[in-house]
């Protein structure tokens, strides 16, 4: 049997190579790049994952994206036809890639299905999720919140598998202390956070640090709109600096207080190393954080940051480590079901 993963963004690297490695030991595997994040390629190697084409995807226009994945993937096909492929939760890439299957009639299987705002944000990930759930034949669950709303949608061939990002974090060795000051670290990326969101943002972190003697590391995501910001928002103990690989961010944040955080996966794996995070957006389709009080969200508005980052800074000693979002094994349950599924058909 030949399965497809199907991959453009660092999120999905990361929560794919496990599934990746654990089905290379069952199945014909094949590895394709739609190259939407860049760093896709080089962390590839990190994983000891080999791919066979990278499409080297150069736009920001959604529309176009989806058009340059469905032909190379069509050119792709000539080569040999996939009897599943497997893709991971909400990018432009992973919905292309479904779509591409669907209407080839090729089975689709989505990890990380089910997770939902029920909202128009986030943009364009809400609609990316639900396309690829009207396009998949089998659906993973990472919570039983994610099971549930697709069990409501009328899907049936849901398994609650738990989330393969908390299987990931084993793959990373600790490490020694990084910072001698007490610090915190901020990422701020998506696209509902550009403009003055992030502005709102950045001014609530300015104004905290003037009353705390507390640092903020901020790796600043390459993007035009993150960079432009981050040229006019400046404090001596707002220390900004290039993204880090996915190995080097998780040895940081092993090492902070808590995080602030406007990405989905971060708030996954803070829960799973016992770090308190802000999370600055105005809904999220993880509350299971939320719920469990390892997080808070945050409206990006500069009163609402300022009094988040005092309460965890009042707080952030409290919080354990959670297993809300998974045990570690989540990647040998996928490739365990997709097996018998794929062999029952």
């Amino acid at each position: 049997m030949n399965v497809w993963f199907v991959l453009g963004t660092r999120p999905e690297m990361i929560k794919l190579a496990p599934v990746i490695k654990a089905a290379e030991k069952r199945f014909k595997t094949t590895l394709i790049l739609t190259g939407q994040h860049p760093a896709v390629e080089k962390m590839s190697c990190d994983f000891g994952l080999i791919y066979r084409t990278n499409m080297l995807l150069k736009t920001s226009s959604l529309n176009e994206m989806v058009r340059k994945i469905l032909s190379h993937l069509d050119e792709e096909a000539k080569f040999d036809n996939p009897d599943c492929v497997v893709v991971q939760g909400d990018t432009t890439s992973a919905m292309a890639a479904a779509l591409w299957a669907f209407n080839r009639q090729i089975p689709v299987a989505h990890v990380e299905a089910g997770l939902r705002t029920y909202e128009q944000d986030p943009y364009p990930e809400e609609a990316n999720r639900r396309i690829i759930a009207a396009c998949t034949k089998w659906h993973f669950a990472p919570t039983p919140r994610a099971r549930d709303n697709l069990l409501r949608e009328g899907y049936r061939d849901v398994e609650m598998a738990g989330n393969t990002s908390i299987d990931a974090l084993s793959m990373v060795p600790p490490e020694l202390m990084l910072f001698m000051e007490p610090t915190a670290i901020l990422t701020l990326h998506r696209r509902e956070s550009w403009g003055d969101p992030m502005l709102e943002t950045l001014k609530g972190i300015v104004e905290w640090l003037d009353t705390t003697d507390m640092q903020v590391v901020w790796p600043v995501h390459p993007g035009t709109a993150t960079q432009g910001i981050a040229k006019v928002i400046n404090h001596p103990r707002l220390i900004k600096v290039s993204p880090y690989d996915y190995f080097d961010f998780i040895r940081t944040i092993r090492d902070v207080r808590f995080l602030i955080t406007d990405s989905g996966g971060i708030q996954e794996e803070a829960a799973a190393l016992g770090k308190y995070t802000i999370v600055v957006r105005h809904s999220t389709e993880r509350p299971e954080a939320i719920e469990a009080g390892i997080a808070v969200l945050a409206q990006p508005r500069r009163v609402s940051i300022r009094l988040a980052l005092e309460k965890a800074e009042r707080e952030w000693e409290s919080v354990n480590a959670s297993d809300v979002f998974g045990d570690g094994k989540a990647a040998e349950r996928i490739v365990d079901h997709l097996s018998q599924c794929m062999t029952a058909l």
